[in-house]
């Protein structure tokens, strides 16, 4: 029982570090990260831990709770409850939060177009990611982009 406690810890604290040196340091993969030590702290299921890993690696790609429950390997519902219990919020909620993460990070940090940054978190159309950022952040991608680098010419 002791060696299948200790295996299952240093597999968590290896994934965890992997997971950390993958994440490039955001504050939202650094959150990842903590959130995915904590799962493991409480041995919850790390079949979550590996799709924050795997949504992470692919931004742009259009998962569906469907596609994340095949990579956790449960079904839907399974997934789902093991999810929530992991993150305190449904893998919807959480998939949104950080697409619209890094749609903030790309509008301050790049030229990039809305479309284009529609494209590269997952988003079908500038018109869906502009919806979903004004509802999320209360402000239109533009004018937060604008505000944005008003504050970093300001600061400077």
């Amino acid at each position: 029982m002791a060696s299948s406690w200790a295996s299952r810890s240093a597999l968590a604290i290896s994934e965890t570090l992997i997971l950390a040196r993958l994440s490039g340091g955001s504050w939202t993969s650094a959150r990842d990260a903590l959130i995915i030590q904590g799962m493991k702290q409480n041995v919850v299921d790390l079949r979550v831990a590996r799709v924050l890993k795997v949504v992470q690696s692919e931004p742009s790609r259009r998962f569906t709770v469907r596609d994340l429950a095949k990579l956790a390997g449960a079904s839907r519902a399974s997934f789902v409850r093991l999810f929530r219990a992991a993150t305190g919020e449904s893998p919807q909620r959480w998939l949104r939060a950080r697409r619209l993460e890094q749609a903030a990070a790309l509008l301050v940090g790049s030229d990039e177009t809305l479309a284009g940054i529609a494209c590269l978190v997952g988003y079908v159309s500038e018109f869906a990611l502009s919806r979903a950022f004004k509802r999320h952040y209360g402000v239109a991608p533009a004018r937060y982009r604008q505000q944005s680098s008003l504050t970093l010419r300001c600061a400077a």
